[in-house]
């Protein structure tokens, strides 16, 4: 179909805000055409000559075919808003922008020539290979002539400083710049030309004679033929250089010399995404962060039951625009992933080769996705067919898992295997990049084919294999896990469900700007006091305050707040697959100038403003790749570096807190914190002992015991010991008696079981009566980094029974409060006694330097920590602990059994079962007998039986008075040898 000659002549009043115009069209005989009229006042319609305006209709004037050539001529006017929020154009004093319809529109391409007539001091633009101008009547008439065809013009003019620059041959480059940034004008044109040069060599000759960067009083970002049109704000950002100038300038070439055929989709943002965007950041060596912060925005915008693919993406969508992120998501991020996968898939050559085809054949033509892989196919002898046809029509993304990793040794040679499954409804055809790390520290790059849901691999390693990492530099379009997604605000942007946590139900006049921007993408508002588990674990959160209550139960305080208006986004801890975000704004102001901005900057984590500008952004380091850790790699030290435990002992003596981490049954553990203590005592008598094998309500039972105002028994049944620890008591008494003989204080760290259980079990911490909940540590941090990991592999351990008990974020914040009443406990007590260290005995696992109770204990107080281990050839972090201590390996004696299984119910013992190694069957003992005494001892409790058999010793006699319910018999009396 043949273009239509289409002659515009207009003016402007620009007192009242109008553009007055003359439209010519000239038809060929035969020809037909419906021209739009949205938003314009027709004055007359004439074809031939002769009036037409009864042929308009719901703002369309339908011309129909004639025999001979037609001459449609429109005399016209339009009214813009002077407001230069509005996106379609304003006519001002200050400047002219005309981007939405402000002519008559053909249902058709034109080939135009425009004349506009504008004050003598401005400088006008439009699409053309050329632009005159001369002056009449004190006005400015601009003429502007194209040889390319288009559906309609942009005419932009205003006060401009034109400055010019040649570039090849009989091409000319300009800047029309406001006034205010002729400085930046230089700098803009240096950059273009580099732009223009660099696509000229990758994609063939420019296909226009002129280039222009034009500001623009709209807060516009695009391109059209033969100029881009930049908001004065945006070019004023110091990045765009570096960045959207070279966006745009490509799509001269893609785009607007080759124009989409939109009945297939539009494939020019995503291409032009793909060699702009993503080649600049190849070129820093930041390719892969480029590709996986493609999939991350992808990831926060489109949701789960999305069905719009690449075939539906109809058109280019600004970033400045509102509510389009899903669109831009799949026309510009996944559609660049495509053509990088494409590029991999056929080779950098052919893929070069088969873009300069495309552009030679389609420059001013339309083309569609098939004529751009047909470019593509002709240089490749792979079949693309599969390729294009499940990226193009698909709405899903791959979604990889890895499960039955295993090697082994075969002939010498180490065969790596395991199988990839894809979880999505039928399966991709992909090549997926694989590393293998070993335990030489060498990487290994595969790659490997899969086409079906489950696909078993088989890899020669060349060293035993300590890692696997699926697509590790983000080479394939996928669905990315919890561990590689970084929490971001476009995370919360994209949300399904988003929860606003507020303190009371009247908003503090400081956040009320985030408020109303809040409410805009309705969100969720929730009293802090009437917000659940459940809801905090189902959904992304904002917290208007970052110093909340709530807040500070799931992320402590860990460092001052700087003044201005602050953005922190971290992971949901009680589900990373969400994410909550912690504000703190200083005043109203601050918060007004924060929330216009964040748009620009969905990708980050943390954002800082102060004094109207951005002081500080970052992104939250997240894995690389999909990985899978099969065996920690090994580490040793050099025996010669080694320490003196005398050295050992005066380094520690230098700290207020020495945590000596136990395995609980391992008794050369105990051995080594009894020295360490009795060590350090004798350097300075000023010591406390920390010890989690007992709770905050035995501290009174535990005094009296040091005292001396209690035995040990009196004090084990008024602790409880038995019933809360269990552990063989005779681990820790040498520890006491030696804390009792040298009035050692010794602390209780634990929280009551209790407690902790039934945050496990019933609900989280919304579930505990307030009188509790209140006592609790107000601070609690749920995301330390790796934290998270380290208690995932501690519920795994537990079991499925214990977790179908409670949720994995129940069983977190349970974890989470065992450590931070431990660490509050010990900051406490080192706050009231200045003078003293404590050496804090707890479990491996609470002492960790990088996640447990020592960070906790620093973000309290500030004093020195070390940790120390005793070795026991399992796999410890270098960074870990601070001392590895190698002793003799020491056991104590078998403790007394009884050989058989108790239960406790009503204040009664009754044996549950017999052991099958032991003699108490011989003895006479039956399942269901019921122990009344031991050696005239009563007892009611399990804990009696473990506190009088602490007393016993090999040989010795026990005699036990049993009841025997359900037979005639009376109770009786059986005299045993104890089972050791």
């Amino acid at each position: 179909m043949r273009p239509v000659p289409h002659l515009l002549e207009v003016k402007f009043d620009i007192a009242n805000h109008q553009v007055i115009g003359r439209s010519q069209i000239e038809l060929a005989a035969g020809e037909e055409s419906e021209i739009s009229l949205q938003g314009m006042r027709i004055n007359i319609v004439k074809i031939n000559g002769n009036p037409a305006i009864e042929q308009v209709e719901d703002d369309i004037l339908y011309v129909s075919a004639s025999s001979t050539p037609q001459v449609i001529t429109i005399y016209y006017s339009k009214e813009f808003s002077p407001d230069r929020r509005m996106s379609d154009g304003f006519i001002t004093q200050s400047g002219i922008a005309l981007t939405g319809q402000w002519h008559p529109i053909l249902n058709r391409d034109c080939l135009f020539q425009l004349s506009a007539l504008i004050p003598s001091e401005f400088e006008a633009i439009a699409e053309a290979d050329s632009i005159h101008s001369e002056m009449t009547g004190g006005k400015k008439k601009t003429s502007f002539t194209l040889s390319q065809p288009l559906r309609s013009l942009t005419l932009i003019a205003g006060p401009y400083e034109v400055k010019k620059n040649d570039f090849g041959q009989d091409k000319e480059l300009y800047s029309y710049f406001f006034n205010d940034d002729s400085e930046l004008a230089d700098h803009y044109l240096e950059k273009a030309r580099g732009y223009l040069q660099r696509y000229e060599a990758l994609l063939g000759e420019y296909p226009y004679k002129r280039f222009s960067i034009v500001e623009n009083r709209l807060p516009t970002g695009f391109a059209v033929p033969t100029f881009t049109l930049l908001g004065q704000a945006v070019i004023r950002l110091p990045f765009i250089v570096d960045t959207s100038l070279g966006h745009e300038i490509l799509h001269a070439w893609l785009g607007n010399s080759i124009r989409t055929d939109l009945k297939e989709g539009n494939w020019s943002e995503g291409l032009t995404t793909y060699l702009a965007d993503h080649a600049f950041k190849e070129d820093q060596g930041k390719g892969a962060e480029f590709r996986k912060g493609q999939m991350v925005k992808y990831q926060s915008h489109v949701l789960h039951d999305n069905n719009l693919t690449l075939n539906d993406f109809m058109g280019g969508v600004s970033h400045l625009e509102k509510n389009q992120e899903t669109r831009r998501a799949i026309g510009y991020n996944k559609a660049s992933m495509v053509f990088h996968m494409l590029r991999n898939t056929i080779g950098q050559d052919n893929f070069n080769n088969g873009l300069r085809s495309f552009v030679s054949q389609y420059r001013y033509k339309k083309a569609t996705w098939s004529d751009l892989a047909a470019s593509f196919k002709s240089h490749s002898s792979i079949d693309l067919q599969v390729f294009f046809d499940q990226w193009l029509t698909r709405a899903d993304l791959p979604m990889l898992e890895v499960r039955d990793v295993d090697f082994e040794t075969e002939d010498g040679q180490t065969i790596l295997t395991l199988t990839v499954t894809q979880a999505t409804e039928s399966p991709y055809t992909l090549r997926i990049p694989l590393d293998i790390k070993t335990i030489t520290g060498e990487i290994f790059h595969h790659q490997v084919d899969i086409a079906e849901k489950e696909n078993k691999i088989r890899l020669q390693v060349q060293a035993e294999p300590t890692e696997v990492v699926i697509d590790p530099q983000y080479d394939v379009l996928r669905h990315l896990t919890t561990e590689e997604l970084p929490p971001v605000w476009s995370r919360f942007q994209g949300a399904s469900d988003r929860i606003v946590v507020h303190e009371s139900k009247e908003f503090d006049e400081k956040v009320n700007p985030l408020v109303n921007q809040l409410q805009k993408m309705k969100c969720r508002f929730v009293l802090e006091s009437e917000i659940t588990d459940e809801e905090i674990s189902n959904a992304s959160l904002l917290f208007l305050n970052a110093q909340s209550p709530l807040a500070k139960s799931l992320f402590a305080s860990n460092t001052p707040i700087p003044s201005g208006f602050t953005l922190d986004v971290r992971p949901n801890p009680l589900n990373p697959e969400h994410v909550a975000v912690l504000i703190s704004s200083q005043d109203s102001s601050t918060a007004s100038i924060a929330v216009r901005k964040l748009k620009h900057y969905a990708k980050y984590s943390f954002l800082h403003f102060a004094d109207g500008r951005l002081q500080e952004k970052r992104i939250r380091s997240s894995e690389l790749g999909q990985r899978i850790q099969l065996i920690p790699p090994p580490h040793g030290i050099r025996m010669q570096e080694s320490m003196s435990y005398d050295k050992i002992m005066a380094d520690l003596s230098e700290s207020r807190v020495i945590y000596v981490g136990e395995k609980h049954e391992n008794y050369s553990d105990h051995r080594l914190q009894f020295n360490i203590i009795r060590d350090l005592f004798n350097r300075n008598p000023k010591l406390a002992i920390g010890m989690e094998m007992f709770t905050m309500p035995t501290q009174d039972a535990l005094n009296r015991f040091l005292a001396g105002e209690i035995n040990e028994r009196t004090f084990l049944k008024e602790s409880h010991y038995f019933k809360i620890w269990g552990f063989d008591y005779r681990f820790f008494r040498e520890i006491l008696n030696f804390a009792r003989e040298n009035k050692i204080p010794v602390v209780a760290l634990n929280l009551e079981k209790k407690t902790v259980s039934s945050v496990f079990k019933n609900g989280g911490i919304s579930s505990l009566e307030d009188d509790i909940r209140s006592a609790l540590p107000p601070e609690r941090d749920l995301d330390m980094p790796g934290y998270r990991e380290r208690i995932n592999m501690a519920f795994g351990a537990h079991g499925p029974h214990s977790q179908k008990m409670g949720s994995f974020g129940n069983f977190l914040q349970a974890q989470a409060l065992w450590d931070e009443t431990m660490a509050d406990n010990i900051a406490s007590f080192l706050t009231e006694n200045p003078e003293h260290r404590m050496v804090v005995l707890a479990g491996r696992g609470h002492c960790d330097k990088a996640n447990a109770i020592p960070p906790r204990v620093s973000r309290r107080i500030d004093v020195p920590q070390r940790v120390i281990f005793n070795n026991d050839a399992t796999h410890i972090a270098p960074e870990d602990i601070d001392y590895l201590l190698f002793t003799t390996p020491a056991q104590l004696p078998p403790s007394p059994r009884l050989g058989v299984y108790l239960k406790e119910v009503n204040n009664q013992v009754s044996v549950a079962g017999l052991s099958p190694h032991g003699v108490a069957g011989a003895a006479g003992i039956k399942k269901g007998d019921i122990i009344l005494s031991l050696d005239n001892e009563n007892i009611s409790s399990v804990e009696d039986i473990k506190i009088h058999l602490l007393y016993k010793k090999k040989k010795d006699k026990i005699t036990i008075l049993l009841k025997r319910i359900y037979t005639w018999w009376p109770d009786q009396e059986i005299e045993m040898d104890l089972i050791l």
